[in-house]
């Protein structure tokens, strides 16, 4: 898989369509400060690996932490203090699938690492402030 990171990886999901994410963080090279913040979209070829498809562009900072979520759709947590929902998109040029962003549930006042969806379908995340965070879906946002 040829990377398109400029920066490190950061963490990893694999979708039910068997697409992979990819989240990038910033990386010191000697005395310069590489950022990477973007989340990259690997889709499986025809040979059966996989090759890049798209890049999503919409965190400020670090991606921490990407999950699939039930309905579907994916979140994205990062130091940026915000959770984004991406959906998925048809592209009508091509056969393969595309996100873009939904929208965001929570500007927090610190950033958000390591997220999970509880069997209530909350989104409950860690954050840079040694706490455990609880968001509760109201009519299908959180």
């Amino acid at each position: 898989m040829k990377d398109k990171h400029k920066g490190m990886i950061s963490c990893l999901c694999q979708l039910n369509n068997g697409y992979i994410l990819s989240g990038g963080a910033d990386k010191i090279v000697g005395k310069t400060r590489i950022r990477d913040k973007n989340i990259i979209v690997w889709r499986k070829n025809e040979n059966n690996s996989f090759e890049y498809s798209q890049t999503l562009k919409n965190h400020k900072a670090n991606a921490t932490s990407l999950i699939q979520l039930r309905d579907g759709t994916f979140a994205s947590s990062s130091a940026d203090h915000t959770i984004i929902i991406w959906k998925e998109i048809k592209n009508e040029n091509n056969n393969f699938i595309e996100y873009e962003m939904a929208y965001t549930v929570a500007d927090y006042p610190h950033g958000i690492y390591k997220l999970i969806q509880l069997e209530d379908n909350r989104l409950c995340g860690t954050s840079s402030n040694n706490q455990i965070i609880f968001w509760r879906n109201r009519s299908e946002f959180y």
